[in-house]
Order: C-alpha cells, then structure tokens, then sequence
C-alpha cells in the first residue's frame, strides 16, 4: 500500500510540475468573469462620435451580462461590406467548416471607389458556440445573435476565428463590432479551446491596415480587460493611412542549471541502466497517437470533405480516450517496476501536448484546460503504473490502475458535459 502511495505521490508531482511549466511557457487565463449587476441602460457602451447606438464592449454566451469575449475590432461599415472586403482574396481558396452553415453572400454592392486588391489572410466562413452581443439603438437594448462568423485556419488544428454583429439603427452609418480570438482544436475535450484574443486582433489589425481603402485605424480603450489577455483596447477602423502597428514580442524565458552531485549522478546513471526498449515504446507511442490525431483530423478537414466536423470527430476522438489508455497499458505491461512505467507514461503525456501546443503556437491557455492537463497527466501515469508487471502480478489490489482509469474517464466525461473546463 505504501509503495502504492509513493507512486502515486511521484507521478502528482510530475503532473503539478508539467502544469507549472505550461503556467511558465503560457499565459493561464480565465474565459468568463462573473456576472454584472447594474442596470442594463447605466452601463458604459462603445459608439462613435454623433451616434445614438452601441454595443456593450463584451459578448455573452447567455443573454444576460456575463464578460466573456471582449469586443476588440470595430469597423465603420455594415456587415456585408466588411465581410466582402476580407473574403476578397483572389490568392486564396476559402474553407468551410460545416455544411450545415448558412452562406455570407453579401447582398449590397461594394461602394463606388474602393479597392478590392485581396488581403493578407484567409478568412473563411464558419460557424461557433453561440454568444451574444447587447446593442442598444439609443431608447431600448437588446441581445443578438452574430450577423456572421469568419475564420482562417484549420478547424482541427489552429485557427483565427471573428464573429460580426452589425449595428441596429438602419438610418444611422452603419459599424460592425467584431470579436477576433485565435483557438484550438482540444481533442481532450472535444471543443475549441480558446488561447487568446490579441494575436488574432493584431492579424484582423495588419490585413486592414494593408489596404488602400482604409483611412484611419486608432485604438480606443474599451475597459473590457479581464478574459484570455485581453488589454481593454479595441481597434477602430475607419475605410477611405494606416498607421504602424507595434507587434507584441514574447520574452524569453530560461531555466537555471544546476550542478549534480556524485550521488545524483549515480542515480541518473542506475535509471539509464534500467531503460529498455518497452519504455520507448511506451513513449513512442503516446506521443504519435496524440500528434497523430491532430495531424489526421487537419488532413481529413483538407482532403475528405464528405466528412463532416462531427464525423471527423466521431471518428478520431475514440483513439483519444480509448486508444491512448489502451496503448498504454500494452506497452507499459512489459516494463517490470511501477514507478519506471507511471514516469514514463506521465513524461510522454506531458511531451507530447508541448509538442502539440509548440505546433499549434499555442501562447495562452484557460485556467481551466491547464488543471485538467495536469488531471490526464496523473491519470495517465497512474494507469501506466498499474499495468507494469509488479503492479499486475496481484490482481486484487491493483489500486494504481483503478484509480488511474477511474480518474482518466471522469476527466474525459467531465469535460464533455461540460462539467469541467
């Protein structure tokens, strides 16, 4: 029972210690900020100098007051306009992310004088999680749905996503507020995760500002810091001089070295002598199934468009939650101690999802994805520890397996309904 205890203690603290690392290399955040209480009309709006309408500077997955996605681009144009202008490519192929969606075929002109020489980025149409947006016409205020979502990227990798809600007052000159994050596919939970909202501002900022057609981009401090690594401050564009913008450099980080001393070095050199071609498989293994999945759901999304998003996750996520376990335990049940095979098994987890964030360019994560990060990590750990042959050499008290499993398909299920993360 104690040298139960003690593995499991190791392989938590492997875990604590890989969630500290992904704090040290990203920036946890929170997506939501607890719900406001003033009343609707008292509270701060943007608009533009001589209008009577706004928007409330945040978005709501519900509709009530909740800060979860800052407004952070606003164009002073109608919806039609600013979505042609960036899907005017004529370099590009643009991707749709479900069949299901319905088209942003605009239906006005582009006005008489602009400039439509393609821009920078892709942007595609796709679809998202529903949030709000309160916009008020000057005597009453009300919550509505997107007029249109944009994004450029891999759904099941990385991508930059833009939901466009266009002002309610028809007689005024038209805006359209946009909220602009950059996200990934998370297979562990089956849903973008969202990893910041200055990148992607900074990508909508430069592809305007590329443009003749653009005559003045200036910030304007909305005071909607708080979720992701929101600043506060939104980027106003106003179409018929772009001014230079200031790209957001990520400092380096170093790690000290420390000096070993001749028992550590002893210690180091007896686990090197204990290292056999089942712990490489077992790390091997891990590490290819998790990138894999996210190199075949990129590749499917690419070159098999009768699949759908649901179909596509219907058809990989079983290697996420079954396969990684499974392969685990194959692999792991040839090393002979616990602790060799929970170390390596928790060591290949926390690999392989640097390796994937690294890909990805992941810089910001919720608070939330880091904790069960370090959950899957214990998980994972605690089940290669119960298949080593020690472990399964007594059957009846394999405590390390059955927490493991149990652990890893609470995690999974928790995340899935929505209960964690």
């Amino acid at each position: 029972m104690r040298r139960s205890v003690r593995i499991a203690g190791t392989i938590l603290a492997l875990a604590v210690v890989f969630g500290a690392v992904l704090v040290v290399f990203t920036t946890p955040t929170v997506q939501t900020l607890p719900p406001e209480t003033a009343d609707s009309d008292e509270r701060e709006l943007f608009r533009f100098e001589g209008d009577d309408s706004g928007v409330w500077t945040y978005l709501s997955p519900s509709r009530e007051f909740r800060k979860r996605s800052p407004i952070n681009v606003v164009v002073r144009e109608d919806a039609d306009t600013v979505v042609e202008l960036l899907r005017s490519s004529d370099e590009h192929t643009w991707n749709r992310t479900d069949e299901t969606q319905r088209p942003a075929e605009p239906t006005d002109p582009v006005p008489e004088g602009f400039n439509l020489t393609g821009t920078t980025i892709e942007w595609g149409e796709t679809t998202g999680t529903a949030r709000y947006a309160y916009v008020h016409d000057g005597e009453s205020g009300e919550w509505i749905r997107e007029t249109d979502q944009l994004h450029n990227g891999d759904y099941y990798g990385y991508r930059t996503h833009i939901r466009l809600y266009e002002s309610p007052v028809p007689d005024e000159e038209p805006w359209v507020a946009m909220q602009v994050h950059t996200e990934h596919f998370d297979w562990f939970t089956l849903r973008h995760a969202v990893d910041g909202v200055q990148r992607g501002q900074r990508q909508v900022e430069r592809d305007l500002m590329s443009e003749p057609y653009v005559e003045r981009v200036w910030r304007a401090y909305l005071d909607n810091d708080g979720p992701s690594d929101a600043d506060g401050w939104a980027t106003v564009v106003e179409l018929f001089v772009a001014i230079p913008v200031g790209l957001g450099l990520v400092s380096a980080r170093e790690l000290w070295r420390q000096r070993l001393t001749a028992v550590d070095r002893r210690r180091i050199r007896a686990v090197v002598d204990r290292v056999t071609v089942r712990h490489g498989l077992l790390f091997g293994s891990i590490v290819a199934l998790v990138l894999g999945v996210r190199a075949a759901g990129v590749l499917l999304e690419w070159y098999v468009p009768a699949l759908s998003m649901h179909a596509i996750a219907a058809l990989l996520y079983p290697f996420v939650a079954v396969g990684i376990p499974i392969v685990t335990y194959a692999f792991a049940s040839g090393i002979r101690r616990r602790m060799d095979a929970a170390v390596t098994g928790a060591s290949a987890l926390s690999v392989a999802f640097f390796l994937d964030y690294g890909y990805l360019g992941v810089e910001v994560l919720p608070i939330e994805i880091v904790l069960q990060r370090v959950g899957v990590v214990l998980a994972l750990g605690l089940i290669a520890g119960g298949a080593a042959q020690r472990a399964t050499a007594d059957t009846h008290r394999n405590r390390l397996l059955v927490a493991g499993l149990l652990l890893w398909a609470g995690l999974l299920l928790g995340t899935l309904f929505e209960y964690i993360g």
